[in-house]
């Protein structure tokens, strides 16, 4: 199942938050390299199918993992400041006419930030 269905994000987010509890499996290579996987398995219903999911999370890729969020999240920032200067310069009606005009074209796009809204 690929990693875009819902059922499989879910199971990814379910690991996230209990990377500790998780079966730990190391794994030599030809090469005498011991990689080392964190691995949850649960079932799960996908179109009336029962399925078996298995969820691996390899701690060699944490940092390039977290390299990669990094630039996502500096990328996010600056669309975000861009589209805060675009709507600086407009006039809006009222409040809640500027809040729908911000909810169209800013959190269509955020995958890791958050806006929130100040008085």
């Amino acid at each position: 199942m690929p990693d875009n269905i819902l059922e499989a994000k879910a199971a990814i987010k379910g690991v996230a938050g209990q990377l500790t509890e998780l079966k730990l499996t190391t794994i030599q290579k030809s090469c005498g390299k011991t990689l080392t996987y964190r691995l949850l398995e649960k079932t799960c219903q996908y179109k009336g199918y029962p399925l078996k999911l298995a969820v691996c999370y390899s701690e060699a890729l944490k940092a390039t993992k977290e390299k990669t969020i990094i630039k996502a999240v500096e990328k996010e920032a600056k669309v975000i400041a861009k589209v805060a200067k675009t709507f600086d310069k407009r006039e809006f009606a009222c409040k809640e006419d500027a809040l729908s005009e911000i909810d169209k074209n800013v959190f269509s796009f955020l995958l890791f930030l958050e806006c929130v809204y100040l008085p």
